[in-house]
């Protein structure tokens, strides 16, 4: 008996068992599911039909350089570019995806050195994990603003890439999404991203990157080994950096942040010199308006803002579980630590003013930050 018979029986035998009538939804889905995942050819594309008229890019056979993926095979529309679709080829220069197609899935086009330029349509929602990585001859994407989803590693390993545009609806910067993208000057974080989840970094050329009011937090390794980013402003919403973001960056790196902020708190912990960017020049007591870490000499600057009649401003640190006062005849409003604290410990500092004869203590420990040694 051959395998068509025998198929055909154990469907009679499914239909009707006991004289019971069983449902055929389930023996038809069943049929769709094992023919929808054969593999077909059509000219350069070897293809697998999804669901009603619509199939999916398995892979590329042919040799151009420049390819425009068709939106139809066999009258049926092009949806999607399957995992590995392009994977390793090292033949094309440009590629345009159609109109229609909606997800670009994992490593489609990954390692394809010689891929300079691709043509993303109006439509796409999802580019997944790795699929462009390692394109090494990639110079710029830009992509449309109905891209809802990148995945990881996206465009990580793509040297040459120094343009690009991210889709106004995305919510979050997976990780590695541009890592090792060593030709990447300038960056823009889209308005409506919450989140950017880590290891945004080893960007070797990033001189300035925008991230926006919406951004509530960066994850570890954000934005650090980027040797050439010397300034980076943090919106206020940001609620949680953490370690080790913003390290080992240009020498004279500096974090632009808010008053109270916890990119302020996270600065003073992990010795990152920064600027408070929305303190007045004059305030009712002393307020933080920069701190300035030397790692040579381990010791630490600060500047904060002036009171209206202090007479003199004094420094006191909290130790051994006491306020002892370092320095009560500063005429200025900048302090200099002393030279060679211990790195990684971390002193409780507090500033007070002496207005009328009359040292505001109650203020300046209300206000006390903690500064951590570089």
């Amino acid at each position: 008996m051959n395998n068509k018979k025998i198929v055909a029986g154990l469907l009679a035998l499914t239909f009707v068992f006991d004289g019971v009538v069983m449902p055929k939804p389930a023996v038809n889905s069943a049929v769709i599911s094992a023919s929808a995942s054969k593999e077909l050819t059509c000219g350069d594309y070897k293809y697998i039909r999804i669901g009603d008229g619509n199939v999916k890019i398995a892979k590329y056979i042919g040799t151009d350089t420049i390819i425009e993926i068709p939106n139809k095979i066999n009258g049926m529309a092009v949806t999607s570019i399957g995992d590995s679709a392009f994977k390793c080829n090292l033949n094309i220069t440009a590629v345009t995806v159609p109109t229609g197609v909606s997800t670009i899935d994992s490593e489609a086009f990954y390692g394809c050195l010689n891929l300079e330029s691709i043509s993303l349509p109006k439509g796409l929602i999802s580019i997944r994990y790795m699929a462009f990585s390692q394109c090494k001859s990639l110079v710029g994407i830009s992509m449309p603003d109905s891209v809802t989803h990148i995945g990881i590693s996206c465009f990580s390993g793509c040297t040459a890439l120094g343009d690009v545009k991210l889709s106004a609806k995305l919510t979050t910067i997976p990780k590695c999404v541009f890592q090792f993208c060593s030709s990447l000057e300038s960056l823009e974080i889209p308005e409506g991203v919450r989140t950017i989840d880590g290891y945004l970094n080893y960007l070797d050329s990033l001189k300035s990157i925008s991230l926006p009011e919406s951004l509530t937090s960066l994850d570890s390794n954000s934005l650090c080994n980027c040797k050439n980013l010397k300034e980076l402003t943090v919106p206020a919403n940001v609620e949680s950096i953490k370690a080790p973001s913003f390290t080992r960056n240009h020498p004279d790196f500096v974090l632009n942040c808010y008053n109270g902020s916890a990119a302020e708190n996270y600065v003073l912990e992990n010795a990152i010199n920064f600027n408070v960017i929305d303190t007045k020049e004059e305030t009712l007591h002393p307020t933080l308006s920069s701190v300035r870490f030397n790692s040579e000499f381990h010791q630490f600057r600060l500047r904060w803002t002036t009171v209206k009649g202090a007479e003199k401003y004094g420094i006191a640190v909290y130790l051994a579980g006491k306020w002892k006062i370092q320095n009560q005849n500063i005429t200025d409003t900048v302090y200099t630590s002393p030279k060679n604290l211990v790195p990684g410990k971390s002193y409780k500092v507090a500033i007070a003013a002496r207005v009328n004869g009359k040292w505001d203590t109650s203020n300046a420990i209300k206000n006390a930050v903690n500064v951590t040694i570089k």
